[in-house]
């Protein structure tokens, strides 16, 4: 028992040591210094709730903009001079409402993308919904290609994978958001069993980017609705 004692003090020792030397080498490679500034809020109270989580820098980093819950406004603080430089009111509800405000983000060209509990978009600095941002985004979001699952087919050993693009035209119809779609590209893309590229090419007869396939047999079958009655559409590749 005294043995199982003196072991255990030794190792305590021995711990404590390595601890030791551990944090004395930590010590002589960490350095720092604190300093610590106040903004000058000219009378403005600043909302200083969530640890201003809901702030954001600048592109510049020159300005942190701080959302302001008392009065529903995004506070400019310009960090150079260490001062409040004005307050930007929004509206909650109507056109140009942003409803309750959980997230803000500064955008270039003095706007802000604002993530609200009823709905979201791009502000500008006079609280006003930029449209025209927003109908580009968003277009220019479904126009990107989107890409389907590949399917195993198990004869010819290979995937099959659709993948479909929206076309816009340059018409826009009264009240409507977006522009007409022109057409919706679909595409055939096929790999080997390592997924490497084989071939891949446009099949004008398909026109749906979400759509039910699946391979058998050794081809592809595409669901289709023949006034209203369950169909297939059966592409057959030559090899």
């Amino acid at each position: 028992m005294k043995h199982t004692k003196t072991l255990s003090l030794l190792l305590l020792i021995i711990l404590y040591s390595c601890g030791q030397k551990g944090t004395d080498d930590l010590q002589q490679t960490f350095s720092y210094q604190l300093d610590t500034v106040l903004i000058n809020s000219k009378g403005k109270n600043l909302d200083l709730t969530r640890n201003i989580t809901n702030s954001d820098l600048n592109v510049e980093e020159s300005t942190i903009y701080l959302f302001n819950s008392f009065d529903h406004s995004i506070d400019e603080i310009n960090l150079e001079k260490l001062e409040y430089v004005r307050s930007i009111p929004f509206e909650k509800e109507g056109p140009n409402g942003t409803s309750h405000i959980n997230y803000i983000y500064a955008l270039a060209d003095d706007l802000f993308f604002i993530k609200g509990s009823v709905k979201s978009g791009v502000f500008d600095k006079k609280g006003i919904v930029s449209v025209d941002i927003l109908q580009n985004t968003y277009q220019g979001f479904l126009e990107q290609v989107k890409f389907s699952p590949p399917v195993w087919d198990k004869v010819n050993k290979r995937y099959l994978r659709l993948s479909a693009q929206r076309v816009y035209t340059d018409i826009k119809s009264e009240n409507s958001f977006l522009h007409q779609i022109k057409e919706t590209k679909v595409f055939l893309t096929v790999f080997d069993e390592d997924f490497n590229l084989i071939s891949e090419g446009e099949v004008p007869e398909f026109n749906s980017e979400s759509v039910k396939y699946f391979a058998k047999d050794g081809k592809l079958w595409y669901f289709t609705n023949v006034d209203d009655e369950l169909g297939f559409v059966i592409l057959s590749l030559e090899n």
